[in-house]
């Protein structure tokens, strides 16, 4: 079986499905891979291939960690902007599986936790009402 075959054969049994077809522009979106099912992928996908991964930088690709949906640590540019997320292609795994490391140019940037106040808002809202009807009830 060729690599770039392989690759997606183990895309397929991680994601319990085949590809949507955008697996050149997107490879972890074609497959509907995401939190932890895109670390568990690339997790295998290093051991099976011999590949490196210590320069990898999950926040530029994906959100690898709870809660889903959200991204908490922002990669931002030196100009201030958040940087938007950066696909990984079929051509940067076959080239990674290559060259047994991960390699690719990320901007210059610093890493920053954002905070969810519509989290924040969704527990205390519940606090003050309960509060409130706990004082109208004295």
């Amino acid at each position: 079986m060729a690599l770039r075959e392989e690759i997606i054969a183990l895309a397929s049994v991680h994601s319990g499905s085949d590809s949507n077809g955008s697996e050149e522009a997107d490879f972890l979106g074609a497959f509907g891979l995401a939190g932890d099912d895109a670390s568990e992928f690339l997790d295998d996908f290093g051991a099976k291939f011999g590949v490196d991964f210590s320069e990898f930088r999950w926040e530029f690709h994906y959100i690898a960690d709870e809660p889903p949906f959200f991204r908490r640590l922002l990669p931002i540019a030196r100009d201030g902007q958040v940087i938007p997320f950066q696909p990984i292609t079929l051509d940067d795994l076959a080239r990674c599986a290559e060259t047994r490391r991960w390699s690719y140019d990320y901007p210059d940037h610093v890493i920053r936790k954002s905070v969810r106040y519509d989290l924040a808002l969704l527990v205390l809202f519940p606090i003050i009402i309960l509060g409130s009807i706990a004082l109208i009830c004295l």
